[in-house]
């Protein structure tokens, strides 16, 4: 049986002969989708497929750089045919739950926005709830805008559009005669108003576990379901899908890029889509498309990445790739997010920040506070718990290179343990200068006060302003403000995340250094990176329970101060026209 498929039998061909190149999942996918049309195990409805094509290419426009109208890529082709074309035994849409994973830049977004407006003008299902479904109504917010920028940028299609608040209502149409342009314009009469049978609505819905039933949903967008968090992304997730019922053709559309989030509802759809394709389960409706390198070693090989970018070469062009590529091989961060958003491997949440060879690169320093003699500084404190490590550093910058000065205090009752528990010598540290030991249990913060005033009194290096964080720092704080600091909190998390970014080029440009002080190369290397689940932004964590960052905090601290008062002391703080002292 000879079966016309139009788009997928094109797409399938190229893919066959190796003119497209695509991984082993996009090959099983469409050998699944031809092998069940030739044997009749669904049909396909060319007409119907080519309705859905035809409407996204001539109402569906760009509406950010360009109002041009939407051009559909063969893979895009191929895949709204999959979705649109194949048909059951009873007329209806084979297909109910589809999942898309592709690139960053290949038009994910925008595919979905043109999707739900097809389906809007095109389906005749009475009452249809559609909704755009994320972690944050931000981030819902950008394909239900699409929707509006699609409709609103038609002549004919804005006619049947009422926008409201958190809403769009879309009335009843002839889609066969707004598909071929007809002048006649469809007015909505107040029956209509009435008739909430006779309209669409779309809505955009943030992801809350206490609150996610009572909805009856004909399509869902479940967008960036990679970063869909644990327990509440099941359960949404689940509460949509099995809330259509009701519905004779729903669809549940995810579209995502990969991710850091570990074991939620991406995890299992994904282990779900495996088992599909590889022919052990049972599933009928379900439908994954999973555009994926398959070797992370070739993560930088344009030849391994068209296979997780289907439209590579057309938006965006090649050497965007090129570009981002070098920015990642500088870069443990870079490279993660590389590999998560543009590979669509998903990837720990907490990788390592720096590499081995970058920190000791940044320890070929034998500067002393002696030599800085006269200079201006900013500091930087991590208080911690007081009965555990607490770090204070100050930096200061010469001929555009920052050089850390680090010191740790720890309670002495404790050290014995915490050399075991940290596999880290305190004592030999302690006899180098660069830990403090304190008497008894806790850590007397008064002696962080005096390693300041001695710096100050002392190397006359003058440290007019401190970041610290206030959580834990009430009376230390009181008793610098007391000796004329100006102290300046630093919240730390995802706030930190430009400052972390700008601190990582200085380091990878060699504008850093750790002036020969091992524990605080210690904490350097024990900082791991977690990104927050809705967005790109990262915050340092510990690449282990067990291990401290508290010097690197305070760096951090310290640089954030430096970054946040440039504009008021950074003449100062750049100690233009002074020379390093003579320490013979």
């Amino acid at each position: 049986m000879v079966v016309k498929i139009n788009y997928i039998a094109e797409y399938h061909k190229k893919i066959q002969s190796g003119e497209i190149n695509v991984g082993a999942y996009i090959k099983q996918v469409y050998a699944y989708v031809v092998k069940g049309l030739e044997k009749g195990n669904f049909g396909f409805d060319e007409k119907k497929a080519q309705l859905y094509i035809d409407f996204m290419q001539t109402f569906c426009r760009q509406y950010e750089g360009s109002t041009d109208l939407l051009k559909l890529s063969l893979w895009q082709k191929a895949f709204i045919s999959c979705v649109f074309g194949i048909m059951n035994k009873e007329g209806f849409r084979q297909f109910s739950e589809v999942l898309l994973v592709v690139a960053r830049k290949n038009g994910k977004t925008f595919l979905s926005s043109a999707i739900m407006t097809a389906m809007a003008f095109l389906d005749n299902e009475p009452g249809a709830k559609m909704h755009c479904v994320a972690p944050l109504l931000d981030q819902s917010e950008k394909a239900f805008e699409g929707v509006l920028n699609m409709i609103r940028a038609d002549g004919e299609l804005r006619n049947y559009l009422v926008k409201r608040r958190d809403k769009l209502e879309i009335y009843k149409t002839e889609s066969a005669a707004l598909a071929a342009r007809s002048p006649k314009i469809l007015k909505k009469s107040d029956e209509d108003e009435e008739n909430s049978a006779n309209k669409t609505i779309i809505s955009r819905i943030a992801m809350n576990s206490k609150h996610n039933n009572g909805y009856n949903p004909y399509f869902c967008l479940f967008d960036e379901l990679a970063e869909w968090e644990g327990n509440k992304g099941d359960l949404m997730y689940k509460a949509m899908t099995s809330a259509t019922g009701g519905r004779n053709q729903p669809l549940m559309l995810s579209a995502t890029t990969g991710g850091y989030e570990q074991h939620g509802i991406y995890d299992q759809l994904i282990e779900q889509s495996i088992s599909f394709l590889n022919g052990e389960s049972k599933l009928k409706r379900f439908l994954p498309f999973l555009y994926m390198i398959e070797d992370e070693n070739k993560w930088d090989d344009l030849t391994e990445l068209e296979k997780s970018n289907p439209n590579m070469g057309i938006s965006p062009k090649r050497h965007f790739y090129y570009e981002q590529i070098e920015k990642a091989r500088l870069s443990l961060t870079q490279k993660a997010e590389f590999i998560s958003k543009f590979a669509n491997l998903q990837q720990a949440n907490d990788s390592a920040w720096l590499k081995a060879s970058q920190v000791n690169d940044m320890c070929d320093c034998k500067y002393t506070l002696e030599h800085f003699r006269g200079f201006d500084g900013v500091g930087g404190v991590d208080l911690s718990k007081t009965t555990d490590l607490t770090c204070a550093c100050v930096l200061i910058e010469y001929k555009g290179i920052k050089y850390c000065f680090a010191k740790f205090f720890m309670p002495n009752k404790y050290i014995q343990e915490a050399e075991i528990r940290d596999n880290l010598p305190y004592r030999v540290y302690a006899a180098q200068g660069l830990v403090e030991l304190c008497d008894g249990a806790m850590v007397d913060f008064n002696k962080v006060v005096e390693w300041f005033l001695k710096i100050r009194d002392e190397y006359k290096i003058n440290v007019p302003i401190i970041g610290y964080d206030n959580a834990m720092a009430g009376y230390f704080a009181d008793e610098m403000r007391k000796r004329r600091y100006l102290m300046d909190d630093v919240r730390q998390g995802f706030n930190l995340s430009a400052v972390m970014r700008d601190f990582e080029g200085e380091i990878l440009e060699n504008r850093v250094k750790l002036c020969d002080n091992n524990l605080l190369k210690a904490h350097f290397l024990d900082v791991g990176i977690t990104h927050d689940l809705t967005s790109d932004k990262i915050r340092p964590v510990k690449i282990e329970a067990r291990k401290h960052i508290d010097g690197f905090v305070a760096v951090v601290d310290a640089v954030t101060i430096r970054h946040k008062h440039d504009k008021t002391y950074g003449m100062m703080f750049r100690n233009e026209g002074k020379e390093l002292v003579n320490v013979s």
